[in-house]
């Protein structure tokens, strides 16, 4: 199995809330065959860690999904099951915020070597 290391970078913007948060994500990642895992700084400013799995739906757009460590899950902080569509260099999360409202991040990601 061949794996991958990237460094990259994500801009996003953050739908259906009136919070500020970061909006730039710099990135490490790591792809064997189907697993995915990777840090990066999150809308917290704080560093997430992710593991999980990446499934091609059509052409180029794939599914990522797993879990992640520094947001809100029921509440509280913590470790919390993450969904992400990508699309070429687009993409999409549907997120939870500490009130348990339902959030979308749309965002460009690029990483070198890409």
């Amino acid at each position: 199995m061949v794996c991958n290391y990237l460094i990259g970078l994500a801009l996003s913007a953050h739908l259906n809330t009136t919070k500020d948060f970061n909006e730039i994500h710099p990135h490490g990642k790591m792809e064997c065959g189907k697993y995915v895992s990777g840090v990066y700084l999150n809308s917290f400013e704080k560093a997430s860690i992710y593991a999980g799995f990446k499934h091609a739906l059509y052409r180029d757009l794939d599914i990522e999904y797993g879990i992640v460590d520094g947001y809100y899950g029921l509440g509280k902080k913590g470790i919390v099951p993450f969904l992400k569509f990508n699309y070429e260099y687009y993409f999409v999360t549907p997120t939870l915020n500490e009130d348990n409202d339902i959030t979308f991040v749309i965002g460009i990601e690029y990483f070198l070597g890409d």
